[in-house]
This record gives C-alpha cells, structure tokens and sequence, in this order.
C-alpha cells in the first residue's frame, strides 16, 4: 500500500528545538512534507532543492538577521513562488513594520497556539479565489491576509 503524496512542501528554519519540534509534528500531523533548515547557510540550496510552497523562518537567526536574509532572498527572486511566514517573540511595531516592507506573507509572534499556526499555514497555501466579476461586469480579485 501506498502512502499519499503531500500536498505541500513546507521548509522550517528555526533555531530553538521546542518551537521547531512544535512546528514539525502541527505540520506533518496536517499531511504536510517538511523540510528542516539546520543552518542558515543551507537555506538557499534546500529551498532550490525541494522548491517549498512554505518558508516559516524565525526573525532571529544565529549570526544571521532572518528578517533582513528574506529581504535579501526576495530581492534575489529566491522565495519568488514561496510564501514566506516570519515567527519571532518580538511584535515591536518596527519589526513588523519591516517584516511588511520585506513582503513577508504573515508575520507570528511566539509562542504560537498550535491551531492558530496551522490556520494561518492554511490560509497560506490555499490557492486564492478565482476572479469573480463584479457588479459592473470588472473582475475583483479576493486577497486573502
């Protein structure tokens, strides 16, 4: 018997064990493939390599700034098709501020409720409503944040 094939990929870059172990197993248990990221040095090969719907990445990398490297991946065209979701414990207004300006996808403070994450994931990959015409026959689209 087969297993079913994941719909979605999903690379974590993560640092602290507990909220990474946290993210894995919410992730799997939703029948998402996961990829662990251990270095901030192997994030752009692993997101080359499996081509991730999903990049979670803590804010606060060691060595690395992880707001300030997706700002560098998304200029790079590295995270072009890749959503990007930015986890930290700090909600200063500065740092979401910039997370906005860097075009992160959603932004989570920690520590995060496990059915909160896995909403705002799913509301991620869920592929936008198509375009519906509206009252004077223009097409709107929906967004979905």
């Amino acid at each position: 018997m087969t297993g079913v094939q994941p719909r979605f990929t999903v690379l974590v870059m993560e640092p602290d064990v507990l909220p990474r172990s946290v993210f894995v197993r919410a992730l799997e248990r939703a029948g998402m493939r996961v990829v662990v990221c251990p270095r901030p040095d192997d994030l752009v090969a692993l997101l080359a390599e499996h081509r991730p719907e999903l990049l979670i990445i803590d804010a606060h990398l060691p060595q690395v700034n992880g707001l300030e490297w997706v700002g560098q991946l998304r200029q790079q065209g590295v995270t072009a098709a890749t959503r990007v979701m930015l986890v930290s414990s700090l909600a200063f207004p500065e740092v979401v501020q910039r997370a906005a300006a860097e075009r992160v996808d959603d932004f989570l403070v920690k520590p995060v409720q496990v059915d909160e994450f896995l909403e705002r994931v799913r509301r991620l990959l869920e592929p936008a409503e198509p375009a519906k015409p509206n009252s004077i026959g223009r097409e709107t689209k929906t967004f979905r944040r």
